[in-house]
C-alpha cells in the first residue's frame, strides 16, 4: 500500500519489477493507480533467469525493438537457455497493461520506449568511475559487515598479510557503496595508494607532504567551489586548504577516504608504531606521525568523513584513535571454500579434464577428453582437492598457484 502511494503512477510509462510475486502489486497499479504498462513475475523467480531475462529485455528495447518483441524476445531466451531446468521458468514473467502506443500516428504500432533528447546544461547523476576488480569473487559479507561498522565509527583498519586481497576489496566496497541512490557513501568515495605515495615521493618534494600533496590532487577534482581551487604554498597553506575541502566535501553528507597500504612496523614500549619507510638511505622512525596528525586532523574539522586504512598488521599505538574517532580493528578473513574454488577455476592457466581429479579416469587419454565447464560440478571437485586446502583461501596463494 505505501509503494502504491509513493508516486503518479500515471506519468509512468513502464514499470519493470521482478520481485518474486511481484504481479499483484503490479496489476494494483495498473488498474487502480493509472500506470500503463508493467513487467513482473507471478510467483518465486531465480535471480539467474531474472539476470537472463533483463539482459535479452533491455538490450532488446535498447535496439529500438517494441515493448512486445523485446518481452517475448526475453522469454524465449530463458526457453532457449543451455540449463534445461530453467526453460520452464519463463512462463512465470507477464506483461501488464497497454500494448499499442495511443500517441502514435499510425493505429495499432505497438509501443517502444522513445529515446530522450539530451539539453545542454541538463542536470545528470554523476556515476563514480570505480573499476570493477577483475575475478572478485566473495566477501559481500565482510564488506556489509564493514559499512555497518561505518554506521557506528569513523575509523576502521583492515589488515591482513600480502595478497589478502585488501585493496581489491577496498576497491569493491568503494565502488559498489559509493554508487548513487543513496547507498552509505553515495556522497563520495576516495581512494589514495599511500605505498605509491610513498614511493613516489622525492624529487625536491619533503616526504612529510606527500600525503598531504596526494590527498589534495584526490580530493580537488571532486570540489566544486572556487575557494578550494587556489594553491598555496608551504605545508601550513596546504593543511587549511585541505580542510577547507574536506569541509565542503562534508556537506553533501557520508563520504569515505580510504588510505591503502599503511605501513606497520613493531609496537614500541612507548605504544608508538615506527614505520619501516626509508628516507635518505636509512630508516627513520615515527616518520607516521605526520600522516596520523593529517588523518586525525580531517576527521576534526568534519563530521561525515569516514576513514579506513589498510595494512599487513594492526596500526596500534597512536593508531589507535584518529582525532576524535577510535581505530576499530578488522581483520581479513579467508575466502569460503567455494569461493577459493572458483577463483582457482577462473584464474587457471589450462581447462580442466575429468582425469585432472580421477586417477582412474586415465590421463593417457588426457587429449581425448572434453574439457570441464565452470558450473557446480568442477567446484566440487575443486573443493575436494587437497591442493585447494593448502592455499587456505588466500587470494594472493591462489592467483599464484
Amino acid at each position: 500500500a505505501e509503494f502504491a502511494e509513493i508516486g503518479w503512477w500515471g506519468g509512468v510509462e513502464l514499470l519493470v519489477l521482478l520481485a518474486c510475486s511481484s504481479h499483484t502489486l503490479a496489476e494494483r497499479l495498473v488498474h487502480a493507480h493509472g500506470l500503463r504498462r508493467a513487467v513482473c513475475c507471478t510467483t518465486i523467480v531465480l535471480d539467474t533467469v531474472v539476470h537472463l531475462f533483463c539482459r535479452t529485455f533491455y538490450q532488446a528495447l535498447g535496439a529500438g525493438q517494441a515493448l512486445l518483441t523485446s518481452f517475448e524476445a526475453a522469454k524465449a531466451s530463458i526457453r532457449s537457455c543451455s540449463d534445461p531446468g530453467l526453460r520452464q521458468e519463463a512462463c512465470k514473467f507477464v506483461l501488464l497493461g497497454e500494448l499499442e502506443d495511443g500517441e502514435a500516428m499510425v493505429p495499432g504500432q505497438l509501443w517502444a520506449p522513445r529515446p530522450s533528447v539530451w539539453r545542454s546544461g541538463s542536470v545528470s547523476a554523476r556515476w563514480p568511475q570505480w573499476p570493477r576488480v577483475e575475478d572478485y569473487i566473495g566477501r559481500e559479507s565482510v564488506a556489509l559487515g564493514l559499512a555497518l561498522l561505518f554506521e557506528q565509527r569513523r575509523g576502521v583498519c583492515l589488515w591482513g598479510d600480502v595478497g589478502a586481497g585488501k585493496t581489491a576489496l577496498c576497491t569493491e566496497f568503494c565502488r559498489h557503496f559509493a554508487a548513487p541512490g543513496g547507498r552509505r557513501f553515495s556522497s563520495g568515495a576516495y581512494l589514495v595508494d599511500y605505498a605509491r605515495v610513498a614511493s613516489d615521493s622525492g624529487c625536491g618534494i619533503l616526504e612529510e607532504d606527500a600525503l598531504l600533496l596526494a590527498l589534495l590532487a584526490r580530493l580537488q577534482q571532486s570540489c566544486q567551489s572556487p575557494a578550494t581551487r587556489a594553491g598555496p604554498a608551504g605545508p601550513t597553506g596546504r593543511r587549511s586548504l585541505l580542510r577547507q575541502i574536506a569541509q565542503h566535501l562534508d556537506d553533501a553528507g557520508p563520504w569515505l577516504l580510504v588510505v591503502d597500504g599503511l605501513p606497520a612496523g613493531p609496537i614500541r614500549e612507548n605504544g608508538d608504531v615506527p614505520s619501516q619507510r626509508p628516507r635518505s638511505g636509512r630508516y627513520q622512525e615515527d616518520s607516521l606521525e605526520v600522516e596520523h596528525a593529517l588523518l586525525a586532523d580531517m576527521l576534526q574539522v568534519t563530521v561525515n568523513l569516514h576513514i579506513l586504512l589498510t595494512a599487513r598488521a594492526p596500526l596500534r599505538g597512536a593508531w589507535a584513535t584518529l582525532g576524535p574517532a577510535k581505530v576499530v580493528e578488522l581483520q581479513l578473513p579467508e575466502l569460503a571454500l567455494e569461493d577459493s574454488a572458483t577463483l582457482f577455476a577462473r584464474r587457471a592457466g589450462r581447462p580442466f579434464y575429468r582425469c585432472d581429479f580421477d586417477e582412474a579416469y586415465g590421463c593417457e587419454r588426457f587429449h581425448h577428453t572434453v574439457p570441464l565447464r565452470l558450473n557446480e560440478e568442477l567446484i566440487r571437485l575443486l573443493m575436494l582437492c587437497p591442493l585447494l586446502r593448502l592455499l587456505g583461501g588466500h587470494p594472493g596463494r591462489i592467483v599464484r598457484a
